[in-house]
């Protein structure tokens, strides 16, 4: 029988390669599905690049509603293309093919990321699937080579979701601000998850700072973009959510779908995958039964959600981070006994413990486990990029981070 550290995953190169491949493909085949990736993106781009296009209504200054700053950044990319193909002919149509073969590596660039990050955390039989589901999906073939602002913020979903499993909580601060300020402000549903796990792992404060920070970092450029092309003060993000969203506008002109809409369309996008994904709590849920709360049970946990617990014990104030000095004798009782019970489980571990540093060579030995220590009720391993629980900085310094305790779950 196969061992747990003898299983295969490919590395997150060549995943990376493997996903270019896909995004390729699609950037040469995908159709354009949408008359707004048309009239609302392809046509402004053409207007900065070539000096004429068409113009809607979203983008009058009466309405304000489309923000040019999108525009500008994918400006970057198609600008220098057109200068190289010059006055040839089809120039038009090979800028067309560059921009979507960018857009295709940028959405390949956030797949490998989360890929990365489930090799790291959920072992490699769970990275496997997930590339292979990356791969074939229906939806990522249409959506990764997409020019709407949805598709950029399913890039910085898909960024900070690896985030989120890696413990890193400011790169998902920025990433899921940069898909709602500079991308679809209604993707902001899409981040709760990760908002949440943001304010429940690092400290409150050090968090909500971090987050105004970034959303005042990124919302002054935004606002000024606008203000250069409308000629006037007008934010599109606010325009935006007023006219679609608190009803200040038409927003049901072209139609409402029914509830049943998401499960419809992510039916026909991701297939099985989101039959899966659905089962997914009860199966974590199953497993923490099955296996009490350790590791070796039926499914993988991510480590960020493994130690979520523990960090929300450690902050100030929580009974459960009681300390020895503060405690009754039932309660002393009770923490021997704990810990008592996670030593043994930490001895019943061995496999596990050999899968992850299995799965960081695959990676590259870019995670080498540089120290352990034990922290309450939990077998602490404090890798280097990589995880360490809340209220762990003595254990960080060991590892030679050197950075805030909440930088890390």
């Amino acid at each position: 029988m196969r061992r747990r550290s003898d299983v295969w995953a490919p590395s997150p190169t060549t995943a990376l390669l493997v996903l270019l491949a896909a995004r390729t493909v699609s950037a040469r085949l995908n159709l354009v599905h949408d008359c707004d990736e048309v009239f609302n993106y392809w046509e402004p781009l053409h207007y900065l690049i070539f000096g004429h296009g068409m113009q809607t209504w979203e983008y009058s200054a009466r309405f304000a509603l489309r923000p040019w700053l999108y525009i500008l950044l994918h400006a970057l990319v198609a600008a220098p293309a057109a200068w190289l193909q010059g006055g040839a002919p089809g120039a038009k149509v090979a800028v067309f093919g560059y921009m979507r073969t960018a857009l295709g590596a940028a959405s390949a660039g956030t797949e490998a990321l989360l890929y990365r990050a489930v090799l790291r955390t959920c072992g490699a039989r769970t990275a496997r699937v997930t590339l292979a589901l990356l791969v074939v999906s229906a939806g990522m073939f249409q959506a990764a080579t997409t020019l709407l602002p949805s598709t950029f913020a399913m890039y910085a979903a898909t960024a900070a979701s690896a985030a989120v499993l890696e413990g890193r909580p400011v790169e998902a601060i920025v990433a899921a601000a940069l898909g709602i300020i500079w991308g679809w402000v209604v993707a902001a549903v899409a981040f709760v998850p990760h908002a949440l796990w943001v304010l429940l792992s690092a400290p409150l404060l050090p968090a909500v700072v971090a987050a105004a920070a970034v959303a005042v970092a990124l919302f002054v450029p935004l606002a000024a973009v606008d203000r250069l092309f409308y000629g006037g003060w007008q934010v599109s993000l606010l325009n935006f959510v007023r006219y679609n969203v608190i009803g200040g506008g038409q927003s049901a002109l072209y139609g409402v779908e029914g509830p049943f809409y998401y499960l419809h369309n992510g039916a026909l996008a991701f297939n099985i995958a989101l039959p899966l994904a659905l089962a997914a709590p009860a199966a974590l849920a199953l497993n923490w039964l099955v296996a009490g709360g350790d590791e070796d049970g039926i499914f993988r946990l991510p480590r960020a959600m493994d130690n979520l617990a523990d960090n929300l014990s450690d902050r100030p104030g929580n009974t459960a981070a009681l300390s020895a000095e503060g405690t009754t004798d039932g309660q002393k009782s009770k923490l021997s006994a704990k810990t008592s019970t996670t030593q043994d489980s930490v001895r019943r571990r061995p496999a596990v413990q050999q899968e992850r540093q299995g799965t960081d060579q695959l990676s590259g030995g870019a995670l080498p486990v540089v120290a352990s220590k034990q922290l309450g009720d939990r077998d602490l391993h404090t890798q280097q990029g990589g995880w360490a629980p809340v209220g762990a900085s003595t254990v960080a310094g060991v590892a030679g981070g050197g950075g805030p305790p909440w930088v890390g779950v």
